[in-house]
């Protein structure tokens, strides 16, 4: 993974592993998908753990306005972009609201 396009700017992200599962990590306030780099060693390789940098973080381009709404939006369309369904997501602090707004929007984008 690198880049996915949103809002004529880019999200970066990382993945290791592979599998038919996939796991995507969300990172908190005023950090980074670098803020799982200590646990990176411990998770299993036969599921794709992905690793998000929100919009105006980490190694992503800023896209205002950075607010949870619009993370939760930017995570919606970068899951699309690199087609990765169904996903249990692990989300800190701020990471945990984005998760859980990206599930009430695409909960409402599917009815």
């Amino acid at each position: 993974m690198a880049y996915a396009p949103f809002e004529g700017r880019r999200i970066y992200s990382e993945r290791l592993g592979d599998g038919s599962k996939t796991v995507i990590f969300g990172h908190g306030n005023l950090a980074s998908a670098n803020s799982w780099r200590l646990m990176m060693p411990y998770l299993p390789l036969d599921r794709k753990n992905v690793f998000i940098d929100f919009p105006g973080f980490g190694k992503s381009d800023n896209v205002p306005p950075t607010t949870v709404e619009h993370c939760a939006d930017a995570l919606i369309s970068w899951q699309k972009y690199w087609h990765l369904g169904p996903a249990v997501y692990v989300g800190h602090s701020m990471g945990a609201v984005i998760g859980l707004m990206a599930a009430l929007k695409a909960a409402e984008f599917s009815k």
